[in-house]
């Protein structure tokens, strides 16, 4: 492979390459993120399931005065995800049910993790795509290529009978002329011309 088509081979599969890869980056970021909110979701129900029954060894049941913080809604603060639900019959203390950071964590990480595999998957079948894509959109100019080199190559054969035949009967020329001097004007052009191909 030429330096040029190879240049043209690396130009348009870092184009395809990466178009495609920051594209699909984009979207496992979002997905990533819904996966997130889906996991908070699905936390916040279990919550609330807990409210009723107090079955739930995966949280944390407590008791937190009324204040800034607004029953039925999901927080993330420093102790956890949690989330304050109203008691019966209580006008200060709402029930306060946790989710441990460290579980929460672990399964944010999980998501994570499983995401980036099935990302790097991805990449590697787009990295295998963009090469043939490469490959492909080359074709057809590596053919124009070939035949123009060909074209040149006739052209020049073609150039070089009759070149060379005017070389040969100046020499004989030169040989049999009185005065070489013009003669040696017709030899030099013709070498021009040789060296020019």
């Amino acid at each position: 492979m030429k330096k040029y088509e190879f240049e043209s081979l690396l130009k348009s599969f870092a184009l395809f390459f990466i178009s495609l890869g920051l594209f699909l980056a984009l979207i496992f970021y979002l997905e990533y993120r819904q996966k997130i909110a889906d996991l908070d979701q699905k936390l916040f129900t279990q919550m609330r399931l807990c409210s009723f029954d107090l079955q739930c060894p995966d949280f944390k049941i407590d008791f937190s005065p009324k204040g800034e913080k607004q029953p039925l809604f999901l927080y993330h603060e420093k102790d956890g995800l949690s989330a304050y639900f109203t008691l019966p019959g209580s006008k200060n203390y709402y029930m306060k049910i946790s989710y441990p950071p460290k579980s929460y964590d672990h399964d944010a990480k999980e998501i994570y993790y499983r995401m980036v595999v099935r990302f790097l998957v991805l990449l590697l079948i787009i990295a295998i795509l963009s090469i043939l894509f490469s490959l492909y959109a080359l074709h057809p100019m590596k053919k124009a290529l070939v035949t123009i080199e060909e074209f040149i190559r006739d052209i020049l054969h073609d150039f070089n009978t009759p070149i060379s035949s005017i070389v040969l009967n100046s020499a004989l020329l030169k040989r049999d002329a009185a005065n070489g001097e013009k003669v040696e004007r017709i030899q030099q052009s013709a070498q021009n011309i040789l060296m020019l191909q």
